[in-house]
């Protein structure tokens, strides 16, 4: 509802006035809630280092320098003002100056769009479209430059309508602004789109017929936005490359508009809104079609009135949030205001054709009631709960988001001098770049479009192993850093672990870094003496602990350990094996006792540990392990011959009896079964049957002197002796 004078029936001035204020700011606080997280931008890693480049070099990159894939091609670095800012100020205030510095930037962004509106029109409305909006565009409160785009988008958003509006000359401005915009982030591009679609409306309304006494005002309007338009190109080439920034930025937009590339199709920001893939939960379904479906119908009821700019812009914007989730920010601020005009526009007519003004308390009531929304989702962000039940991968709160960078094995490499060239997954690269540039060169990171066909190949190599070893033998790669939380590097990373041409040398909660055994790393490989002590230092709680103890707090991290601990599970039983190949009995059975915790070991894990409580009398604990053992593969014969062995000696024979004959069942040639069983007939009286398989036993294993004697005697005997 409008604000202005009090209304007859509604509250008293101070009291409207609190009410009023009150819905937008909780939303402050809630965006700033939003924004104040942990750091989990991948790309912000090698901004920083560029940043740093430039720092120490004086100049701008005009070709790669950080990897060893495409090193000297060109790049054009468009971002480089950002990077030198964002550098300086973590060299300065440190990382968290990051987090304060993006929230900052994005409750301005979205304060220009409430100032934008008109102030009879900032109501109840206005604080639900801010509400939605914010929660559609949350996801990319990120440490990037797109943070900068936000707030130059809604400022030109805000001074490009109150010139048309009223003349304001504070268009000539948008020039100035542009050239520092263009510098700091290659989509610029949009604010001179911006200009031309307010060009475009005014040029077209002036020819048509029912805005004649207005043509010659309109046509000078869209003529001035027509220059200032000019003017921002003209500003775009003030940058280290010139006209190429400009022909880059138009590539780079054709690039993301397509989804055909093998990295766009990976990459889920470039998906388009309500993409059925999209990891979201229904409450951002529900959030990007409130918002959707509020801009819709504030066009539909004010439908007399609505600008030709505002139908094409918000259209456009539209058009670019339903085509990337990247620029629901983008859509959001444009079309907030927007929106909030056509509503209030609409409420306005129906009041003046009332024939008496509806109660003060209606409109109050709804801002009663959003403010108590916005407090309880405060709440939720705030204590991570509203993360836990929508996507679960980001965190409230100072520092770097957990389980999303290699910080162990990138530790590792920091330490060991390796020999060759490094492979690295392309979320890991900008991390690698910032913590060991120059002594390590990345395999590729980020910047996709540095890459080119590099960037490609790794993409299509994503999920086929075949594909991956061909692709890393052309490039030279010694050693390779994967992300095993990864489902589509499961085959992988089997093949790597089971291959004697590569070696385990360290992992941490989210990545696994192999040793090609190929002589180039030959002495830390010897160093490492056979693996044990790099995994065995890494598996002392750092892997299992941190990430078991988030559970029972949140579904989502239940669902994150289970992708991990498989491969968890795979280290632990690796090194199991180890151990009882060198004879070490304690510390296989510690290790694959950390296996079994992890809830996806192997049937071979628990029969092993079923063997060894058989063996030390502890029954119970043998039948347990041993049945989980056959859970996993209901065909492991040792698993049910053990297992008849332990139902025997607690004394349930038929048990033991329907274990054994099922293990001699799965494979007729396991000889301790067969002996079993055939004891078990004879005890039953079925003498001919216990000397058929006995001597199916023989004939696999002659030398069995007991089994001779139970042969030999039982033509006499009905049972053999124990």
């Amino acid at each position: 509802m409008p604000a202005g004078r009090p209304e007859s029936g509604g509250p008293e001035p101070w009291v409207a006035t609190l009410l009023a204020g009150l819905p937008f700011l909780l939303l402050a606080i809630l965006l700033a809630v939003f924004g104040l997280r942990r750091i989990a931008a991948l790309d912000i890693w090698w901004h920083l280092a560029a940043g740093r480049w430039i720092a120490e070099h004086g100049e701008v990159p005009r070709a790669d320098v950080f990897s060893h894939t495409a090193a000297g091609q060109p790049w054009y670095d468009v971002h480089w003002l950002f990077q030198v800012l964002a550098y300086h100020a973590v060299r300065l205030l440190g990382l968290d100056s990051l987090i304060v510095g993006k929230t900052l930037l994005f409750l301005a962004a979205f304060g220009v769009s409430f100032i934008a509106v008109r102030r009879e029109h900032r109501g109840a409305m206005l604080a639900v479209l801010l509400y939605f909006g914010i929660l559609i565009s949350q996801v990319h409160f990120l440490e990037r430059p797109t943070a900068f785009t936000a707030l130059f988008t809604a400022l030109y958003a805000w001074v490009l309508e109150a010139h048309r509006r009223s003349d304001s000359r504070c268009l000539w401005l948008l020039p100035a602004i542009h050239l520092v915009w263009a510098n700091l982030h290659g989509v610029a591009a949009v604010g001179i789109v911006m200009a031309m679609v307010y060009a475009v409306s005014d040029l077209v309304c002036a020819w048509t017929p029912w805005s004649r006494h207005e043509s010659t005002g309109r046509m000078r309007r869209g003529l001035r936005y027509l220059a200032v338009a000019a003017l921002c190109l003209a500003a775009s080439t003030i940058n280290p490359f010139g006209f190429k920034e400009i022909a880059y930025a138009w590539g780079q937009f054709r690039w993301v508009a397509s989804d055909a590339h093998p990295v766009a199709q990976l990459l889920d920001e470039l998906w388009p809104a309500f993409h059925p893939d999209l990891a979201v939960h229904g409450r951002s379904t529900f959030s990007q079609t409130a918002f959707v479906g509020l801009t819709a119908l504030s066009f539909l009821l004010n439908a007399r009135r609505v600008a030709l700019s505002h139908l094409l812009i918000t259209g456009a914007f539209l058009y670019l949030f339903l085509t990337a989730m990247r620029n629901s920010v983008l859509f959001a601020l444009v079309a907030v205001p927007i929106a909030a005009e056509n509503f209030g526009s609409w409420i306005e007519a129906r009041q003046e054709s009332a024939s008496r003004r509806s109660p003060g308390w209606t409109g109050h009531a709804v801002q009663c009631l959003l403010a108590a929304v916005l407090v309880l989702r405060i709440a939720e962000v705030a204590t991570d709960r509203y993360y836990r039940l929508d996507r679960g991968d980001y965190e409230t709160g100072w520092g770097v988001q957990h389980g999303l960078f290699p910080e162990g094995t990138a530790g590792f490499l920091e330490r060991e001098e390796l020999e060759g060239n490094l492979y690295n997954d392309a979320d890991f690269g900008g991390y690698l770049i910032w913590r060991l540039y120059p002594r390590v060169r990345v395999f590729v990171d980020g910047r996709h479009e540095v890459y080119g066909r590099v960037a490609e190949e790794n993409a299509l190599a994503r999920g086929r192993p075949d594909a991956f070893l061909n692709m890393i033998g052309k490039y030279g790669v010694s050693h390779a850093l994967i992300r095993h939380t990864d489902p589509a590097h499961d085959a992988l990373i089997d093949r790597l672990a089971s291959s004697p041409d590569w070696s385990l040398a360290s992992y941490d909660e989210v990545s696994a870094l192999f040793i090609r055994r190929d002589g180039r790393n030959a002495a830390l490989l010897e160093r490492l003496g056979d693996r044990l002590p790099a995994i065995e230092e890494t598996l002392s709680g750092q892997v299992v602990g941190p990430v078991a103890g988030k559970v029972s707090a949140s579904p989502v991290a239940g669902w994150l350990l289970e992708r991990s601990s498989r491969r968890v599970s795979r280290f632990l039983e690796t090194l199991g094996a180890a151990y009882e190949e060198a004879g070490k009995e304690a510390q296989a059975l510690e290790a694959y006792r950390r296996a079994a915790v992890t809830g996806q070991a192997s049937s071979g894990v628990y029969y092993y540990l079923g063997s060894q409580a058989l063996r030390r009398g502890a029954l119970e604990e043998a039948l347990s392990f041993l049945t989980q053992a056959i859970d996993r593969a209901p065909e492991h014969a040792p698993a049910h011959a053990n297992l008849a062995v332990a139902w025997e000696l607690k004394g349930d024979m038929e048990k033991a009896f329907a274990a054994c004959a099922k293990a001699v069942e799965v494979n007729p040639d396991l000889v301790p079964a067969l002996n079993q069983l055939g004891r078990f007939w004879a005890m039953r009286g079925h003498v001919e049957e216990a000397r058929r398989l006995w001597r199916h036993s023989l004939e696999l294993q002659p030398r069995q002197e007991r089994v001779k004697d139970w042969l030999e005697r039982s033509e006499n005997f009905s049972s053999p002796e124990e």
